[in-house]
Parts: C-alpha cells; structure tokens; sequence
C-alpha cells in the first residue's frame, strides 16, 4: 500500500500560542508572569462542565486572602490565541480565548493551604507582613495550584426551579424552559428525536442539571440518549451517537485529524494545516508517537450485558434492543421501565455495548476551539496499509488541555479521546 500525503502543493501550516493578557483575583491585576501553567479538564460523558487548574506563585497576603474568602473569591481570566505560518516568527493578530470570571474548588482540609497558613502564623511579624509582601518578588515563593470553574454555570447549576405543570408541550420546550428558568442562553442543541406532544408534564422543584437529567431519562430526549456539557464558552446538549448535528451560523463541522507516518521525518510537526481547496474542514496534525487505538466491545460484552429487554410498567408489554455487531458476545439484560422513555433500549445497547473503536493521541501547537464536541471527526494515517482500519466517523468524549509556558507566552498540548460513531 502507499501513502497518503501529509502535505499538498499549496497548503500551508500554523503553529498556535496562546498569551496570558489578565489574571486578576477579586478584582485586583497579579501579574501574569506569576502564572506559570493552566490546565482544563474536559470529560464530555461523565462530568458537566470542565475543570480549570491554574498554577501560580503568591505571596502570602494573596494566598491567606483566598482562604479568609474562598466561598466569594472570583478570578477572571483573558487568555489569547495567535499563530505563526510556516514556521515564521511573524505573529498573526489575537483574539480570545478565554475572558471570563471564575470562582474556587476548594477543599477545606486542602494540605497546601493549611500549611502555608501554619507556617504564616507562626511568625511573629505575621500581620505586618501581611500588609506588606503585596507584589514584593522576595515574598512570592509559593506555588500553588487553584482548581476552578465557571461562575455562571455554578449559579445556574444551584438555581432550582419552581413546582410546574405544563399543558400540551414538547420535551424540547421544557429543556428550553429550565434553560430560561435558569438564565443560560448560549445553548447548542441536537433537535430531540423525541417530537412527542405530551397532554401534562410535572416539572418537580429541582436545580438545573437535575431537572435536564430527569427529562432525558423519565421522557426521552434522542434515540441513542445524550451529551450535556457546560463548556467556557458555550452549553451542549447534544445526540450521543449523533455526528455534527448542532452548530454555530458558518462553523466549521469537520475535523479530520492526520496522523503521519512512524517512519518520515515529520513524524513530530505537529500543528494545523490549511487547505486553498477546502474551507469546510479543519485539519490538525497528531503526534503518532502518542497513539493509543483500543476496542473495549469484547471486554464490555463480558462485563455488562449489550442486550436488553424491558417491561412497560404502564401497559405490561416486553420489549428488546439489540447491539448491532455480528462479533459480539450477546448477553441480555432484564429491566423494569418505569418511565414514559421509548428510548430506554436504545440508549442502554448504544452507550453500553456497541463501543466500537477508541483512539487516544496527542494535539499540539493547534488551536483549541477546533476540537469541540459538536465536531464530526475523521482520522487518516499517512500510512494507508493500516487507514481502513480506522477509516470511520468519531465523536469527541474527553480533552484534556495544558498550557506550557514558552517565554512569555503558552504553548498548547491536549490529549484528546475520540469514539467512533459509524463505521
């Protein structure tokens, strides 16, 4: 077999940065140099929103500060992205990537915050010293790592919504209400397979996340169930198995990783590619001595069954999902379902049994807003003895982003898992 080229005549390359343009910890500017590393954890299946890790050296008088007022501390952050063509110095204008207010995960019995408090209250010249170390070079010696997450989702996630009953609605316009009810309006959402006109709806008293879950998992929202994520910049709700099915007015909805060869000399370029000949499709360059293919079908078969029966428990009727594989080891599962969710059957064989590939590698130097989870991915390897292998469409399920300082600015790495949806 031969090779697919990485490179066409006419394409050309971007290697991103990212600049650090504010931090400032209730309201007061520390200077940027103090932070030396940013890390954001993003689990697109399990968790609801991304955590932010920040790594930074402080005074004393700032850090006692954040302890005296951890529950109301907030820290905004401007963090900026530029690139570089072709591997020239020359920098392109930046835009944001990050400018929100954040606040604090933290842990009362947290080790480091405890003992740098004992250690400032065991000087004798603690309360002077307080008052003066503020932006003294000499005082800044301790680094800390600060876990945070967005504030409007916090407030949003513990807003809970009154006692409702709805006549003659959609499962789409109560997700729109509980979104209103909690004040999110920068929503990306699958349209519901689930159309059903329902006659009464009761909407119990609950925060936000609850009542989203309660109504995908009591009513139905699509047919192979769903992604809710409160990401930086925007709130998904989106079709588990679904490729690209919500999105921004002229987003780019393809992505296709390149994976070079382990034998060419480019093997580590990573980077974006851009293409004269194909504006509708980001082009990103992995690190191939990173890749990590697996296939957990046969291991899931084992340990949880891929099949399911379920009994109505409103009319008493049997019905069965089965996984679409001819490979698999079919064991079936018996469910009561005591819900008004025709997609119960559906929904467990599709997140449960039919796992199908798992590719886990390396992005660098790339810009990080073109790997999101509403992106239909595609993967091609130089080496076309082994791209049909892999040659299918993937879905986003975890990326987890560091910011690397490189002089005065950040450089970017993301290890990013993508499963495969159809094959």
């Amino acid at each position: 077999m031969g090779e697919h080229k990485l490179y066409n005549v006419g394409d050309y390359t971007k290697k991103w940065r990212y600049q650090l343009k504010q931090f400032t910890i209730n309201g007061d500017d520390v200077p940027i140099e103090r932070v030396t590393g940013i890390e954001i954890y993003s689990d697109y299946e399990k968790n609801a929103y991304p955590i932010i890790k920040v790594t930074i050296v402080l005074e004393p008088s700032r850090y006692y500060t954040i302890i005296d007022n951890k529950d109301s501390t907030t820290i905004h952050i401007r963090l900026q992205k530029y690139y570089m063509i072709n591997d020239s110095d020359e920098k392109s204008m930046a835009d944001d990537y990050i400018n929100d207010t954040f606040q604090l995960i933290l842990d009362d019995n947290d080790q480091d915050l405890g003992d740098l408090q004992e250690r400032n209250n065991a000087s004798q010249d603690f309360k002077n010293m307080r008052a003066g170390d503020l932006n003294d070079v000499n005082e800044a010696a301790n680094e800390i790592e600060l876990f945070l997450y967005k504030s409007d989702v916090v407030k949003a996630m513990n807003t809970t919504s009154e006692n409702n009953v709805f006549k003659d609605v959609t499962i789409g316009d109560l997700i729109g209400h509980v979104f209103t009810q909690a004040g999110i309006d920068n929503v990306l959402m699958t349209p519901p397979n689930n159309t059903e006109s329902y006659d009464t709806v009761m909407l119990p008293a609950m925060p936000l996340m609850k009542a989203l879950r309660y109504l995908d998992s009591y009513y139905g929202i699509y047919e192979n169930g769903s992604m809710m994520f409160f990401d930086i910049d925007r709130t998904y709700v989106l079709n588990y198995r679904g490729t690209c099915s919500a999105w921004e007015p002229d987003e780019v909805k393809d992505v296709q990783v390149i994976i070079p060869s382990a034998t060419k000399n480019h093997v580590t370029d990573t980077c974006t590619v851009e293409r004269d000949d194909d504006s509708e499709t980001y082009f990103v360059v992995g690190d191939y001595r990173s890749l990590n293919v697996r296939n957990d079908s046969i291991s899931n078969d084992i340990i949880s069954s891929n099949n399911i029966q379920y009994i109505s428990n409103y009319s008493g009727e049997h019905q069965t999902d089965k996984i679409d594989r001819e490979d698999s080891n079919k064991t079936t599962d018996l469910h009561e379902n005591r819900t008004e969710n025709q997609y119960i059957g559906s929904t467990y064989t599709s997140q449960t049994g039919d796992t199908g590939n798992t590719i886990e590698l390396v992005l660098s130097d790339y810009d990080v807003d073109m790997v999101k989870p509403n992106k239909k991915f595609n993967t091609v390897f130089e080496d076309q003895s082994i791209n049909g292998d892999f040659n299918s469409e993937y879905m986003l399920v975890n990326k987890n982003t560091t910011f690397i300082k490189d002089g005065a600015d950040f450089k970017v790495s993301s290890i990013i898992r993508l499963k495969e949806t159809v094959k």
